[in-house]
């Protein structure tokens, strides 16, 4: 069987100017000769085959003080190392156990060079698996938080109410009020709507996460949607001691906006205000248009539990909260603020936290531009529909 022959290529000298060996020369190897180069026989017999080819190659034929040196990797021949000395200090250098050392650490570096491509590629997909592996955990930890809170609470509560009247028809004694049945069927109601607005967080989640979520644009006017949804939700601010102010700088401002998505968004951000605000404050939502930047920016602050700075991206996050991610004083599920800057952003928008003293606010814009449309949409929602969708988005606020 023909053995399989290792090519070096000559590329190291004393010096570019004065190299002794032609550009481009070789030397062949066969597997004989690399496990004597690598083996403990007496030294001269270790590169006899191949100390003539050498000696060819070298400009100068010096054949008395010639020494090649083996360069070795896990035992295994990586290259080939020849000195040439002057006579007075080949005799004093007898030792060569020195050269050995110094011989696998250079081979260790031209290694590390040569491969250095290859181990930045593997420690890119290191950091890359070891990121897929802490976000699968955190969506572990996340949806083990969905099931056993936020899914079973509410259907808990529905149960025990369905039980509560079921006992209630089946007692030949007792009869239950319409007073109490319209409490049962106000409690069943909101779990319902809890239900819901989970459900349609995660489906949209999963949306956006396959990029499968489409926008339907449309030309209104903001301020309108805005305003509508703020007085939606003064009922519930009320309920907690609380009071909704609203602000404008102008009363029409048409732009190209999904409006169920401006909806949610401000749904999202009024209902955190309210769960975070401490009693007998305010709420103050505020537009202001930017005719220079052609911009409107919507902001909503509260006073309460402030959000500290490094937490400020961190909470925009799929799988993030505060109060120490999932041990919550609150309820929610911790993907509301992330479907939030997902809207914002599909509308060519930016939303990002304010530093502002004992206070929180949140600041979204989106850019004023309209699409080719006939006519413009002046949001006006029924009473019965908004009422709906502020009990939804506001289900988790408990009154």
């Amino acid at each position: 069987m023909m053995k399989i022959k290792k090519n070096f290529n000559l590329y190291l000298s004393e010096n570019k100017e004065e190299s002794k060996f032609k550009e481009g020369s070789q030397i062949h190897i066969n597997e004989e000769i690399e496990n004597k180069l690598c083996s403990n026989e007496v030294y001269e017999n270790r590169y006899f085959e191949i100390h003539e080819s050498i000696s060819k190659l070298q400009k100068d034929n010096i054949k008395d003080n010639l020494k090649i040196k083996s360069m070795k990797l896990a035992n295994k021949l990586f290259g080939l190392v020849c000195i040439s000395y002057e006579e007075e200090i080949y005799n004093t250098c007898k030792d060569d156990s020195y050269l050995e050392e110094i011989l696998t650490k250079i081979s260790i570096i031209i290694k590390q060079i040569e491969n250095k491509d290859q181990i930045s590629c593997i420690n890119q997909k290191k950091d890359e698996l070891e990121s897929i592996i802490e976000l699968e955990s955190i969506k572990s930890d996340f949806f083990a938080n969905i099931v056993s809170h936020e899914f079973r609470t509410p259907v808990n509560i529905i149960l025990s109410i369905v039980q509560l009247v079921n006992s209630y028809i089946n007692s030949t004694n007792s009869n239950i009020s319409k007073t109490k049945m319209t409490e049962y069927l106000k409690i069943l109601k909101q779990n319902a709507y809890r239900l819901l607005r989970l459900v349609n967080n995660i489906v949209d989640t999963a949306k956006i996460s396959n990029n499968s979520y489409d926008l339907r644009l449309e030309n209104h006017n903001i301020i309108s949607i805005v305003e509508n949804i703020t007085m939606s939700t003064v009922r519930y601010a009320n309920d907690k001691r609380l009071n909704i102010v609203f602000d404008t700088d102008k009363e029409d401002v048409i732009l190209a906006c999904d409006s169920d998505n401006i909806e949610r968004i401000m749904f999202n951000l009024i209902s955190n205000a309210i769960k975070f605000s401490y009693c007998n404050t305010d709420i103050e939502i505020k537009i202001k248009t930017d005719l220079d930047l052609n911009r409107l920016f919507v902001s909503v602050k509260n006073y309460g539990q402030t959000i500290d700075e490094c937490d400020r991206e961190r909470i925009f996050g799929k799988f993030t909260q505060i109060d120490d991610l999932f041990i919550r004083k609150n309820e929610g599920s911790g993907i509301g603020l992330f479907l939030v800057k997902k809207f914002v952003e599909m509308h060519s928008g930016k939303i990002y936290i304010d530093s502002i003293e004992n206070a929180t606010q949140i600041t979204f814009y989106l850019p004023i531009y309209t699409i080719d449309e006939e006519y413009v949409y002046n949001q006006k929602i029924g009473k019965n529909d908004i009422i709906e969708k502020c009990d939804i988005e506001l289900s988790d606020i408990y009154i």
